[in-house]
Parts: C-alpha cells; sequence; structure tokens
C-alpha cells in the first residue's frame, strides 16, 4: 500500500484519486473552493492530508509532481497577471512571487557629503614593475 503518515497521526493513501483530485484542483476547482489562486495548503486541505504528504507524493509519483509543477506555475501566472492589473495586493503579491525566484532590485547611489566618490581603477603591475617595487625604485611612481 502507498501510504504517507498525514495530518494528526492518521495514514492518506495516494492512489488515482488523489492524482485526479489534485489534477481539477489545480485546474480550476481551487476557485468554486472560493481561493484565488491554487496553492500547496489549498491542495492539502482539498486532498484532506498534510503538506508533507504532497511533497513526499511529488518526490515519489512522477505524474503528482507534474501536478505539483502545474500548481506552481498556474500560481505564478495568477500573480504576476493580478499583480500587475492590481487585483493583488503588491506586497502579498511580491512576497509570494519570492518564492518562484522572482525578487526586487534596489539601486543606491553612494555618495559622501553631497560628492559623488570616486571611482578607483586596479591595474594588475607587471613582473618588472613588483621586483623595482620590491627592491626600493620607486621611479615609477
Amino acid at each position: 500500500m502507498n501510504y504517507t503518515k498525514g495530518v494528526q497521526g492518521f495514514k492518506t493513501k495516494y492512489n488515482a484519486d488523489t492524482l485526479l483530485n489534485a489534477a481539477h484542483y489545480v485546474n480550476g476547482e481551487y476557485a468554486k473552493l472560493g481561493q484565488c489562486i491554487p496553492t500547496s495548503a489549498g491542495l492539502a486541505r482539498h486532498l484532506k492530508c498534510c503538506r508533507m504528504s504532497l511533497y513526499l507524493w511529488a518526490k515519489k509519483y512522477t505524474e503528482f509532481n507534474e501536478v505539483i509543477e502545474s500548481l506552481n506555475c498556474e500560481q505564478e501566472m495568477l500573480l504576476v497577471n493580478g499583480g500587475l492589473s492590481n487585483k493583488y495586493n503588491a506586497n502579498i503579491t511580491k512576497l509570494m512571487l519570492s518564492q518562484h525566484g522572482y525578487h526586487s532590485k534596489v539601486d543606491t547611489d553612494v555618495t559622501s557629503a553631497g560628492e559623488a566618490i570616486t571611482q578607483i581603477q586596479i591595474v594588475a603591475l607587471t613582473d618588472d614593475e613588483l621586483m623595482g617595487i620590491a627592491s626600493g625604485d620607486n621611479g615609477i611612481y
């Protein structure tokens, strides 16, 4: 039998119905359940199991892993579109998209008392120049 220890210690069985119900959830059932986007927590509740069971099944069963990948793609697409159209809160969207590899970047202009810091250029010295410095011949500088 394909049992995984579930919520509150009871066992949750993985079978064809589990896979079918998971696929239905990702393909729109989440909306019928009043959820804005599909999530692993929502899928776990729908399947009456814990999220850890989802992760274990995804590792063990290729077809279930594909459902989880589909869930992640659907979630990412809805977040991007909902964020761009202001349907979803920008902060929550940004937080959730960070789980999909998105991040914000802040460019900082570093100045000192209003003046730009001088650029420093690092140049490699030749062996002869290094030998001159080591021997005390500072003629190059």
